[in-house]
């Protein structure tokens, strides 16, 4: 199953197994998660005097008009985190959002890790924003 949010401006699905992509109408361009892991992200959890580390990679997902809830379950501490996407008004942008459960002491939370990614044959590059900036090919 799979979850979408559209406008005129971009196409955003999700997976649940939190795989993703992004679609981009007004240059075509589609941008996916990594092809090696299936995921949305990651997130560090505090538990007891360790730090566990999950990797967000099946949910239960919903949808309610312009928004997607993504609820991931710690099984082991009987726990959720519930994660929101939700298309903006003007249909040009996706905020997204997290909410744990009370019991949880959340570290950190990446989302989108190892995504927007590129291959040589698409002749893409990366800009680096120092000095006057670099622009190292993907090659």
């Amino acid at each position: 199953m799979s979850a979408v949010l559209e406008s005129r401006y971009l196409r955003f699905e999700v997976s649940e197994d939190g795989s993703y992509q992004v679609l981009d109408r007004q240059t075509n361009v589609t941008w996916r998660s990594s092809p090696y892991v299936r995921r949305f992200g990651s997130a560090a959890v505090k538990v007891g005097d360790q730090i566990r580390h999950f990797s967000l990679d099946r949910f239960e997902l919903s949808q309610k008009g312009k928004q997607i809830v993504m609820v991931y379950a710690l099984a082991e501490q009987n726990a959720e985190l519930r994660f929101s996407v939700r298309l903006s008004d003007d249909g040009k942008t996706l905020q997204f959002s997290y909410e744990p459960a009370d019991q949880l002491n959340v570290e950190s939370v990446r989302l989108l890790d190892d995504g927007f990614w590129l291959t040589d044959a698409e002749e893409g590059y990366v800009v680096v924003p120092v000095r006057e900036g670099l622009m190292i090919p993907s090659d």
